[in-house]
C-alpha cells in the first residue's frame, strides 16, 4: 500500500502551521515503504522533511527512530538531519492517525542519482558507514532488540518468502546461491560477530551526497541491534549497483570502512560480507517484485539494476571475494603454495612463454593489431602459455573501470589435437560438464578446459591416468587451492585488480603439470616503478595523474602500459608524427650505427638539415643553431639579442611559458608567478595577454588585436623614456602553457612594429606550435602575417629525440659572432640531424599540415557541439591540432574550475584517454596530439569526455 495515501496536503500545511510554526509553500511527496515522507518547502527559502507514520505502526519504532538520531547528531552533527520540535517543545505530534515528526532537509543528491560513482566516491560510502558505526557505539535502547523483514539475520526467511517472485532459471539459480552463500558462511558465525545497535539500511536512497561530496545518511526506520558488519554489509550491497565490476565496489567500500582502526576487522567478518551483500540484493529484487502491485514506481526505482548486479555476481567464488576484502582490510592471506606434480601430464615438450608488453618482440608492432601481436610473440606449437603473466594481445583501451581483464590466470597449453593428457599426481573426479572437469586433489583442485575428457565423476585417477585428448582449441589447466561450486566460473582473464586476490588462491600450475620454465616474467607495476622513481629523483621533477600508469610502449597515438591497457594520446605535441615511427626509428637506428659525434667535426648530416629547415622559413631567416630542448634554443635566443642589441631587457606575455633554463624561467610568468616562484627579474616586462575570452577586450571589439598591442606600445614607451629600451619582444605564436590562447588578428604584427621602433628584436617561439601543427601554416608565425628576426622550435623536431633549433638572420649571426664564441657539444650531432631529417620526410609523405587542418577543424566543431549541452565549459579555442577547453563554474561570472578540470583529467585517464589541465587558472585542457590523430580519435576523445563530465556532475 502506498504510504502517502489519506494524507491532505492541506492538513498537513494546517499541521505545520499549528505544531511547528511553519508556512509552507509547496509539499511533494518523497518515496518510502513504511512513511509517509513529504518535502515541504517554507517560507524564507527554508525546507525540511515531514515523516509521519500510521499510528498502528509506531509502537516504540518512532522513539527508536529518533533516539538513534539524536545519539548520532551528538556526536557526528553532519552525518544526520536534526530532528525540529514542535513549538510545544515536543518531538512527534499525533494527527489524523498519524504520528509525526520534522527534520531540517539536508542539501544534495542521493547515491542513487550519481551518474557513476567514482573509487573515491566508494571509499567515502565506506568510511561514512564507519563513523556511523563509531558514532553509535555504547546506544542502547530496549525497542533495538527487535527484527523485520530487512534484518541480515534473517536473509534466508526473507528469500524463501518470495522465491515465487523469480522469474526464470537465471534468476533461481541466484536465489540459490544465495541461501547456499548465507547457510554455510553466515549462519554459522554471525551471532558470535561483535553487535551493536546499526542503521540496517545504508542503501542508495538512504544516502545524501553533499555538494561537497561528504555523505549524510537518512531514513532510520529499519534501525535495530545485529553484528555490527551488516552495517558495512547493507552499504556494500548498494554500492555494487550500476557498475560494470561490482566486487570492485564491494571491495572499495570495505576499504574506506577498514580504514579506519576501530573497524579492524575480527575472524568471521571478513568471510561473511559478501554473503550478506548478496543475499541483501536478491532480497532487494524478490521483495519489490512481490510488492510491485501496491506500489510500483517505487518499486521499479527500488529494485532496477538489481538483476543486472546480481548476474555479473552469481558466477564469482566467494573465496575470491573474500580474499580481495581481507586485501582490502590489510589482512590477506598468505596464499596457495603449488602443488608438485609426481608425474608429467604430457609426453609432449614445450616451451613455457609469456606476452608481457614489454617484451622486445612486440618492438615495431602495432599494438591496436591483437593478431600480428599474437603472431610475434608465439612460437610454432607446442607451447604453453604461462600463469598469472600480462597478455599484450589481449590489450585494449582502459574502460573506467579497472579493466580490461588482460593477466591470464591459470596455464594454456597449445600442444595440438590428439595429444594425450594424464593426471599429475593422484585424485577425484568431482565434476564433468560441458566445459570443464574439476578434480579434488584432497588440497587442490585443478580446473581443465578445452579437451575431451576420458572421465566421469567418482573416478579415482592415479598418477598418469589418462584425463584428456587435446583438441584444435588449447586446453586450459587452473590449479585453486579452494573446491569451487559447480556455478563459480574461474576465468582465463583477471583483470589488474583483481589479479592479487585470484593469484592467492589458485596456485601455480606449471610445475604440477611437469613443465619447466627458463625465467619467469617479474612483474612490473606502477607503484613500484613510482616508488622507484621517487626515491632515486627529486620531488620537483613531477609526473602526471595522482596514480599514474606504468606506460611501457607505444605506437602512432596508442600508449601501452604494464598491464596492456591502451591509452588514446591527446597531449603528445613531441611525437610529431606518431610514437614509433617506423620510418623515423629506422634512420636514426641506420646513423646511430654509422657516426655519432660532436657537432666540431664536419658530418653531412647537419647541413643538411640546417638546408632543409631553412626553405621552409620566409627570409630572411637562413642561418641554424642547432641545440637540443626548445629551453635551451630560447635561453639562446635571449642572449643573441642582448648581444647584438647590447641591452637587456625583455618583453613577455603575461601566461607565458618559455622553459626551464636560469634565462627562460626569468622570461616565464607562468613560473616566476606560480608557486614558489619570486617574481620577475628586473629586467623582464610583461604585456596584457590577448586573451579575447577573458581579457578586456572581447572577441567582438573592434580591432581587437591592435588593442591589446596597444599595451605593447606603453611598455615600450616606457622602457624608451627611462633610457632602457628593450632588446627583445618574445612571443609564442599560439599561447600553450597559458590555456591555448589565439592571437587575435593584427596583434603580432602591430606589437612587432612597436618593438622594432624602438631598437628591439622580436622573437617567435614556435617550440610547441611549429612544423604544421596549426594547419594554416607550417610556422605559427605565419598566421599572424609576421617575420620574427628570431624564431626558435623544439618540441616535435625528431619525434621525441632531444633536438632544438634557433633561426635568424645573416646579420644577426654575424653581429652575434662578434661576441662570446658559441658551442653546442649534442647539438645538431649526426644521429638528431638524421632522425630530424626523417620527420620532415614524414610530414610530407603523409600529408600532416593538411591533415591537422582537417582533422584540427572537425576536432573544434565537436567540442563546440559538446559546448552547447554542457554549461561547465566556458569557451573552445584553437587552430589545427592545438586546441583547449576552458571549465567554468559559471559562463557569465568566469569563475575557473580548476578542480573539475583535474578531476577530468584524472577520470579521463581511467578511460584510456591521457590529457592533463593547464592555464593560467589550471582549468584548461590542452589538446595536443600526435599528427598522425584521426577523425576517429577525435570521436573517442569528444565521446569519452561527454561521459566523464556526465559522471562529474
Amino acid at each position: 500500500m502506498d504510504p502517502h495515501a489519506g494524507v491532505e496536503q492541506a492538513a498537513v500545511i494546517d499541521l505545520l502551521s499549528r505544531a511547528w510554526g511553519i508556512r509552507a509553500t509547496d509539499i511533494q511527496p518523497l518515496g518510502g515503504e513504511l512513511d509517509a515522507s513529504l518535502r515541504v518547502d517554507a517560507a524564507h527559502g527554508q525546507r525540511f522533511c515531514l515523516k509521519g507514520r500510521r499510528v498502528d505502526d509506531a509502537g516504540d519504532s518512532v522513539g527508536l527512530e529518533l533516539a538513534t538520531i539524536g545519539h548520532v547528531a551528538a556526536r557526528e552533527a553532519e552525518l544526520v538531519p536534526s530532528v525540529r520540535r514542535t513549538t510545544e517543545g515536543a518531538t512527534t505530534v499525533e494527527s489524523g492517525g498519524r504520528v509525526y515528526w520534522l527534520l531540517d532537509w539536508i542539501e544534495g543528491r542521493r547515491w542513487v542519482d550519481l551518474t557513476r560513482p567514482t573509487p573515491v566516491d566508494r571509499r567515502v560510502l565506506g568510511a561514512t558507514a564507519a563513523r556511523l558505526q563509531r558514532a553509535l557505539r555504547g546506544f542502547d535502547h530496549a525497542a533495538a532488540e527487535r527484527s523485520h523483514h530487512w534484518d541480515l539475520r534473517r536473509t534466508h526467511e526473507s528469500i524463501r518468502l518470495h522465491l515465487d517472485q523469480c522469474r526464470d532459471g537465471r534468476q533461481r539459480v541466484i536465489a540459490d546461491k544465495a541461501l547456499r552463500l548465507f547457510e554455510e558462511r553466515v549462519d554459522p558465525r554471525i551471532d558470535d560477530l561483535p553487535r551493536s545497535v546499526v542503521h540496517q539500511d545504508l542503501n542508495d536512497f538512504n544516502l545524501i551526497v553533499r555538494p561537497n561530496r561528504a555523505l549524510a545518511v537518512i531514513d532510520f526506520g529499519d534501525v535495530l541491534a545485529s553484528a555490527r558488519v551488516t552495517e558495512l554489509a547493507v552499504a556494500a550491497a548498494y554500492a555494487m549497483l550500476r557498475t560494470p565490476r561490482p566486487v570492485d565496489a564491494l571491495v572499495e567500500v570495505a576499504g574506506g570502512w577498514f580504514d579506519a582502526p576501530e573497524s579492524s576487522p575480527v575472524d568471521g567478518e571478513v568471510e561473511v560480507l559478501f554473503p550478506l551483500a548478496f543475499g541483501r540484493l536478491v532480497v532487494n529484487a524478490l521483495t519489490w517484485a512481490a510488492r510491485a502491485d501496491g506500489q510500483p514506481e517505487y518499486s521499479a526505482a527500488r529494485s532496477s539494476n538489481t538483476w543486472a548486479t546480481l548476474d555479473r555476481l552469481v558466477d564469482i567464488p566467494a573465496d575470491v571475494v573474500a580474499e580481495r576484502i581481507r586485501r582490502a582490510a590489510g589482512r590477506p592471506s598468505p596464499g596457495v603454495v603449488s602443488l608438485g606434480g609426481t608425474v608429467r601430464a604430457t609426453s609432449v615438450a614445450a616451451e613455457v612463454i609469456d606476452l608481457d608488453p614489454r617484451h622486445e618482440v612486440f618492438d615495431g608492432v602495432e599494438v591496436t593489431d591483437s593478431a600480428a601481436l599474437w603472431a610475434a610473440g608465439t612460437p610454432a606449437t607446442p607451447f604453453v602459455l604461462d600463469h598469472d603473466q600480462v597478455r599484450i594481445d589481449w590489450g585494449s583501451p582502459a574502460d573506467g573501470a579497472g579493466g580490461p581483464a588482460t593477466i591470464q590466470l591459470g596455464a594454456e597449453l597449445h600442444l595440438g589435437p590428439g595429444v594425450e593428457l594424464s593426471s599429475p599426481v593422484r585424485g577425484t573426479v568431482v565434476e564433468v560438464g560441458r566445459e570443464r572437469v574439476v578434480i579434488d586433489h584432497g588440497s587442490h583442485w585443478s580446473v581443465w578446459g578445452g579437451a575431451t575428457p576420458a572421465v566421469a565423476v567418482g573416478d579415482v585417477l592415479q598418477p598418469g591416468g589418462s584425463l584428456f585428448t587435446t583438441t584444435e582449441l588449447p586446453t586450459t589447466v587452473h590449479l585453486l587451492g579452494f573446491a569451487p561450486a559447480p556455478d563459480d566460473q574461474i576465468p582465463l582473464r583477471v583483470t589488474p585488480t583483481e589479479r592479487s586476490a585470484w593469484a592467492s588462491v589458485c596456485a601455480d600450475p606449471v610445475g604440477f603439470l611437469g613443465f619447466t620454465r627458463e625465467t619467469a616474467q617479474v612483474p612490473s607495476d606502477a607503484v613500484s616503478v613510482a616508488a622507484m622513481r621517487n626515491d632515486r629523483l627529486a620531488s620537483s621533477q613531477r609526473y602526471y595523474y595522482d596514480e599514474p600508469m606504468h606506460l611501457v610502449r607505444a605506437t602512432g597515438v596508442t600508449f601501452v602500459d604494464s598491464n596492456a591497457h591502451h591509452y588514446l594520446d591527446v597531449i603528445n605535441n613531441v611525437t610529431h608524427v606518431g610514437h614509433g615511427n617506423p620510418n623515423v626509428v629506422a634512420a636514426a637506428t641506420r646513423q646511430m650505427q654509422r657516426l655519432n659525434t660532436n657537432s666540431r667535426f664536419l658530418y653531412e648530416e647537419m647541413g643538411r638539415y640546417a638546408d632543409r629547415l631553412v626553405e621552409r622559413l620566409p627570409d630572411p631567416l637562413q642561418v641554424v643553431f642547432l641545440v637540443c630542448t626548445g629551453s635551451e634554443a630560447n635561453d639562446l635566443a635571449i642572449r643573441i639579442a642582448r648581444q647584438v642589441t647590447a641591452r637587456s631587457n625583455v618583453m613577455v606575455i603575461e601566461g607565458a611559458y618559455h622553459g626551464n633554463t636560469g634565462v627562460v624561467t626569468g622570461i616565464s610568468p607562468n613560473r616566476y608567478r606560480g608557486p614558489g616562484g619570486d617574481g620577475p627579474p628586473p629586467t623582464t616586462h610583461e604585456v596584457q595577454q590577448p586573451n579575447r575570452y577573458r581579457g578586456e577586450f572581447g572577441p567582438d571589439h573592434p580591432a581587437v588585436g591592435e588593442r591589446y598591442a596597444d599595451d605593447v606600445a606603453r611598455v615600450v614607451d616606457r622602457l624608451v623614456a627611462a633610457d632602457a629600451p628593450p632588446a627583445a619582444f618574445i612571443a609564442e605564436s599560439l599561447m600553450g602553457t597559458a590555456g591555448q590562447i589565439v592571437h587575435p588578428d593584427g596583434y603580432l604584427a602591430h606589437a612587432f612594429a612597436h618593438v622594432r621602433a624602438a631598437g628591439g628584436l622580436c622573437i617567435s617561439d614556435e617550440v610547441q606550435v611549429g612544423f604544421g601543427r596549426l594547419g594554416d601554416g607550417f610556422w605559427g608565425f605565419e598566421r599572424s602575417g609576421v617575420v620574427p628576426d628570431i624564431v626558435t622550435m623544439g618540441k616535435p623536431m625528431a619525434n621525441g629525440h632531444p633536438v632544438a633549433a634557433v633561426v635568424t638572420t645573416r646579420a644577426i649571426a654575424d653581429a652575434f659572432d662578434q661576441g662570446m664564441k658559441y658551442f653546442n657539444t649534442f647539438g645538431g650531432n649526426p644521429v638528431s640531424c638524421a632522425t630530424a631529417n626523417a620527420v620532415l620526410d614524414e610530414i610530407d609523405r603523409l600529408d600532416l599540415q593538411h591533415r591537422s587542418a582537417d582533422v584540427g577543424e572537425y576536432f573544434r566543431r565537436r567540442l563546440e557541439q559538446l559546448m552547447t549541452t554542457e554549461e561547465r565549459i566556458g569557451d573552445v579555442r584553437g587552430v589545427g591540432l592545438y586546441l583547449g577547453v576552458e571549465f567554468v563554474l559559471d559562463r557569465t561570472t568566469k569563475e575557473p574550475a580548476k578542480q573539475l578540470t583535474t578531476a577530468v583529467c584524472e577520470r579521463l585517464r581511467e578511460y584510456g584517454v591521457v590529457m592533463y589541465p593547464n592555464g593560467d587558472f589550471g582549468n584548461c585542457l590542452k589538446i595536443k596530439p600526435p599528427m598522425v590523430f584521426g577523425t576517429a580519435d577525435v570521436d573517442r576523445f569528444v565521446d569519452t569526455l561527454r561521459t566523464v563530465l556526465d559522471e562529474l556532475t
